[in-house]
Parts: structure tokens; sequence; C-alpha cells
């Protein structure tokens, strides 16, 4: 062993004693809340810190450092993910990145744990791999980065009709649900997945919620839902007539959108086998639609 590595095991471990000993301070009796936050403490932590970057840069032992930063509990968190960050973390593999994940998970580092997973999710991420990205981003609860793939995947949407990269495994529901704007993309999901099975009924339902997300997702997913409602109203039983007179209101608002010519064509043909109607035409089926069941209704 180096001589100045051996000086710094000696001073760590027996620090460490006196420590066990109440001879001197080390916070080992302070339980405090997992923080992401390094914070100021006793002068024996940062000597185990800097062991356990000599047992990383010699000896390339990195649980093992984990456990030395784990010593000083109100940076073990910081600390170990500032560790990753300057001993490797990008080069080390997917499996490696989740067996120290597991490690940290048993030893309570949320945060280092979450950090990984992230890490994980941008390496897919950078590769355009969004479906793939999608679950170690919800693993890791990182809204910002779930609300990101959103945007992309609503706006792909809009372009090509596609949903094929949308999470909406049952594992990963509570994770993608603290992301508002994903959520509303794993729900629409859904939404259109009863409607091509001819669930009516839940599809309403499932309409109605998303109607109440639109403010996290882009404008134009209000003109989505109002022509989506088309196919919906087909049959929908749980239809009610507070609901129907909205859409009507929604209507008579969406007609006015400089946007909905050009829209209201495209996107009722992208799911109507490609038949073109007239912006009017469009918009007087709708019409037509919602008082048919307001007249059911009375």
């Amino acid at each position: 062993m180096d001589v100045a590595v051996g000086d710094l095991w000696m001073s760590v471990h027996l620090g460490y004693l006196m420590v066990l000993a109440d001879q001197l301070p080390g916070g080992l009796s302070i339980a405090p809340e997992p923080t992401n936050e390094e914070r100021i403490t006793e002068p024996i932590c940062y000597q185990y810190r800097a062991y356990a970057d000599q047992l990383v840069l010699e000896f390339n032992m990195l649980k093992e450092a984990m456990e030395y930063n784990m010593a000083c509990p109100v940076n073990a968190n910081a600390w170990n993910k500032q560790l990753l960050t300057r001993h490797g973390i990008t080069s080390l593999g997917e499996k490696a990145l989740k067996s120290i994940a597991l490690f940290c998970r048993n030893n309570q580092l949320i945060f280092v744990d979450q950090f990984i997973y992230t890490t994980l999710g941008d390496r897919l991420f950078e590769q355009k791999k969004y479906l793939e990205c999608v679950s170690p981003y919800a693993y890791a609860e990182n809204s910002t980065a779930l609300d990101m793939i959103a945007k992309i995947l609503l706006d792909q949407y809009l372009k090509d009709g596609s949903l094929d990269q949308v999470v909406t495994d049952k594992e990963y529901t509570l994770a993608l649900e603290t992301s508002p704007a994903y959520s509303f993309l794993y729900n629409y999901k859904i939404l259109r997945d009863f409607i091509q099975a001819e669930q009516l009924d839940q599809a309403y339902d499932k309409l109605w919620m998303l109607m109440g997300s639109l403010g996290f997702v882009n404008a134009e997913y209000s003109l989505v839902l109002l022509i989506d409602a088309f196919d919906v109203y087909l049959s929908a039983k749980a239809a009610t007539r507070t609901d129907t007179l909205q859409l009507l209101h929604q209507l008579d608002i969406a007609v006015k959108d400089e946007a909905w010519p050009s829209f209201a064509t495209n996107y009722y043909a992208c799911h109507h086998n490609g038949k073109e109607l007239a912006p009017d035409l469009i918009a007087e089926k709708l019409k037509q639609r919602f008082i048919y069941y307001l007249m059911q209704l009375a």
C-alpha cells in the first residue's frame, strides 16, 4: 500500500474508532432526512471522503468507497453522486450501473439510485430510444425528463398519428403520473385504444379526464379531443347533457381558431381512413352528432 494511502487509512480508521467511542465528533448519531445537497460537516468526514476517492483510484473498489462516504450520513447521497461522476459513471455498462443502483436502494441512498437511473435514461434518450428511456426515467421519478419525452411524442402524434413509443405498463403507472405531460400522453394512448376497441363508455370517461388536463400539453390537443369525441359519441351511453353542451360550446370556439381549417382536415383524415373533409363539414358533423345526443338526453 502506498505510504500516503496508508497514512490516510490510519487516520480514517483511528478517527472512526474515536467517533464510535464519542471521543471525536463525527455525526454518526444524526439521522438526517435524505438530501441531494452537500452540507458542511465534521472534519473527520472529509477524511472518509478522501479515502473513498483513493479506494476507487488505487483499487477500483467503488462500492467499498461508497460505504466510506456513508459513514457521513448527512452527505452520503451528495458525496456518492459526486464519487460516481468523478470516477466513471459514463464508462460503466448497464449491468454494472444497475448493480450499484441496487446497492444504493438497499442502503437508503435514494438520490444516488435516482441519479443512476436518470443516467441510464439519458443514454437512451441521446439515441432517440424514447420507448426504452421512459422506464429508467420513471424509476428515477424524473418528472422533468418525462415531461420532455411527452412533449416530443405528443408533437410526433400530431404529425403522423403514431403512439407506438408510449409506455403504458402498469409497473410504472404511479411514477409516470408524477409527470403531468406524460400522464396526459399515457392516458391519451389508452383513450385511442378504447376507441379502436369500440369500448366507448370507457373512452368517454377517459376523454373527460383528459379534458381536465389540457393545461399541461400543446394547445392543439383541445382540437384533438374535440374531434376524437366524434368517435366516442358514436355510442357513449354514459354521456351527460352537461358534458355534451360543453362540447358544443368548445366547438363554437374551435371553429374560430385560425388553426382549425388545416388541422381539422388533416387530423380527421388521419383517423378516418384518409378521408379528407372540408373543415366546415367536419364541424357540421360534430355539431349534428352532439345535438343528436342532446335530443336523446332530453
